[in-house]
């Protein structure tokens, strides 16, 4: 592991946040799952949709959440410029913020599935459906990429605005409002959430809205655009 790998790691190991994620994204998705699972269903679809509910929650919002504090916390409490004094090369810096970024929640969201797979596959047997393994294990995997889609895209945003509340400001103009917008205006095949929703269903093995190709066109087109100007504010500016 690089030295900056390990600073950065010593950071997420130490502070609370990170911690209070992971422990959201477990008690949620279990829960989620487990209350599913008490409350039944007669109807197997909706089985495994209520019991993948709290997966979709936390994937979705835990994972944006915690991409925007790996650089905003730092940037809005001024913290960056001592980073950047132990470690000058910013891109180093950057870079391994946005492995933790990611990394942290697809760990966590998937040991999360992982616990939650019993009681959702025990919900849709009493609604008196059937799922193999190998589907459960496609289908919350896919909750889990879906979840995913977005954190280089958030990341990118944090870098972007520089602060832990503009960044989330910013990621919720857009996961929450700007899909509205090019739906209406007829783009929606161009946002990130149909762009997760196709990979969701490719992997899950399901009929998709747009060619997963394209689905990975715009999620890669997104992440670009949003890291290339986020690194190119991070690169120049004054950090004091």
């Amino acid at each position: 592991m690089s030295l900056t790998l390990r600073a950065e790691w010593e950071k997420v190991r130490r502070l609370t946040t990170p911690r209070v994620v992971v422990a959201a994204i477990l008690l949620i998705t279990v829960a989620g799952a487990l209350v599913a699972q008490l409350v039944g269903s007669d109807d197997p679809a909706s089985a495994l949709s209520n019991g993948t509910l709290g997966l979709d929650i936390v994937a979705l919002f835990a994972t944006a959440l915690f991409a925007v504090w790996m650089f905003g916390a730092e940037g809005g409490q001024g913290l960056l410029a001592r980073t950047f004094t132990g470690e000058p090369r910013r891109g180093r810096v950057v870079v391994a913020k946005l492995f933790f970024a990611v990394a942290i929640p697809a760990v966590a969201l998937t040991v999360a599935a992982a616990l939650a797979a019993p009681l959702v596959s025990a919900g849709v047997t009493d609604a008196g459906g059937s799922m193999t393994t190998t589907e459960l294990m496609r289908e919350l995997a896919g909750h889990v990429a879906q979840g995913l889609v977005s954190a280089p895209t958030v990341f990118g945003v944090a870098l972007l605005v520089g602060n832990l509340a503009g960044g989330l400001a910013a990621t919720f103009v857009l996961l929450q409002i700007l899909p509205g917008v090019l739906s209406v205006s007829g783009l929606s095949d161009y946002g990130l959430p149909i762009a997760a929703e196709a990979i969701f269903h490719a992997i899950a093995d399901a009929p998709t809205e747009i060619p997963v190709g394209q689905a990975l066109a715009v999620f890669a087109a997104w992440s670009a655009v949003s890291l290339m100007l986020g690194w190119s504010r991070v690169r120049r500016a004054d950090v004091s």
